[in-house]
């Protein structure tokens, strides 16, 4: 829980850096600041020692190298184990599923940063492409946890 409950605060603030930069990392706060869409982004910088430890504080992500949420078909909650443990499935139209599987053929072996509300809540390792258009958001989520990544992914 405590994990999960950093995951989420690890980048609670996201600013653009001015100027022609597709990237978003550190600025000064005199830069003005922007939402990303909900959705899943490229990684292009971070600490993998950092990563393994399950801080995302580290990671930097190409703002325009991203699968928006909104491509999203059905998005529905399901418990699996005996721990009432949570996951959200998110299941994509056939543009979402082409643009993933283009977004996990091109970062094999990378992490790919899933953003909700501005925050990167997991950055998972890319072993293969994922062909089949749908994918979870899991990682000891409790119910509520899962209902607001739920009503986010829907509201794109």
């Amino acid at each position: 829980m405590q994990v999960f409950q950093k995951k989420l605060r690890a980048l609670d603030s996201i600013n653009y850096l001015k100027g022609s930069s597709n990237k978003i990392g550190e600025t000064t706060s005199s830069q003005k600041s922007q939402v990303l869409p909900n959705g899943i982004y490229e990684v292009s910088q971070y600490d993998e020692e950092a990563l393994s430890q399950g801080d995302l504080t580290s990671i930097i992500v190409d703002k325009d190298s991203f699968l928006d949420l909104k491509h999203s078909d059905n998005v529905k909650i399901e418990m699996y184990g005996e721990r009432l443990v949570y996951s959200v499935v998110v299941t994509l139209n056939e543009t979402g599923t082409k643009k993933l599987e283009d977004l996990t053929e091109q970062n094999q072996g990378k992490p790919l940063a899933i953003m909700i509300n501005d925050e990167v809540i997991m950055a998972p390792y890319i072993m293969q492409p994922i062909k089949e258009g749908e994918f979870s958001i899991s990682g000891n989520l409790t119910y509520d946890q899962a209902l607001h990544i739920k009503q986010k992914v829907m509201n794109e």
